[in-house]
């Protein structure tokens, strides 16, 4: 994770740009020594790839209740793709799905802390993955916050990993354009003519 934090530029995967933000992660020697796992799949549609962001601990965290994690990050689909975001997901992996854990993604277009896409609706307690949630059309970049509360004495969780998925923008071709302007073309000629 501290690796991750200090690329200034971010991480690139196919056309989406990760960018730790250190500002709103916590900062403890154990939960930066955890991993981070960018990934992508390809969908049996075309332009509907699934990508992910996986954080799995390393050593155990501390686990008194009331401890809290938080790992903070941009997701942005690059200027040059023609996709957008559909839905996002949160999955968590609790040892042993034992009580003690409850996992919160706050998920924003605006900044961090916000959470208007995701209205408090991907929330995993002890494990699980939540319904997904939709992204509003002509979202390109998603402010992520991943808070993870301990709830029960010595509670530890695996890993968490966040699963966005995209769809295809539909862009005319060149030609269908032309097309679409000759026949408007031809209409007003021919309004204007009689």
């Amino acid at each position: 994770l501290s690796a991750f934090l200090s690329l200034t530029s971010g991480c690139t995967d196919q056309d989406k740009l990760y960018k730790g933000d250190s500002t709103n992660t916590t900062n403890t020697t154990a939960f930066l020594g955890g991993q981070i796992a960018i990934s992508n799949s390809p969908s049996m549609n075309p332009g509907e790839d699934v990508h992910r962001l996986t954080y799995t601990r390393g050593s155990a965290l501390p686990s008194q209740v009331g401890d809290t994690f938080t790992l903070a990050y941009t997701i942005s689909i690059l200027p040059s793709s023609t996709n957008m975001f559909n839905q996002v997901s949160l999955g968590v992996d609790v040892a042993g799905q034992l009580p003690g854990i409850t996992t919160q993604k706050f998920v924003s277009a605006v900044k961090f802390g916000d959470d208007e896409i995701g209205n408090g609706l991907l929330i995993s307690t002890n494990g699980g993955t939540p319904l997904p949630i939709t992204v509003p059309d002509g979202v390109k970049t998603l402010y992520i916050i991943d808070k993870v509360t301990v709830t029960a004495q010595t509670a530890q969780f695996n890993a968490f990993t966040n699963t966005y998925t995209q769809k295809s923008i539909d862009i005319p071709e060149p030609s269908a354009i032309l097309g679409i302007l000759a026949v408007a073309g031809v209409g007003a000629f021919a309004c204007r003519k009689s």
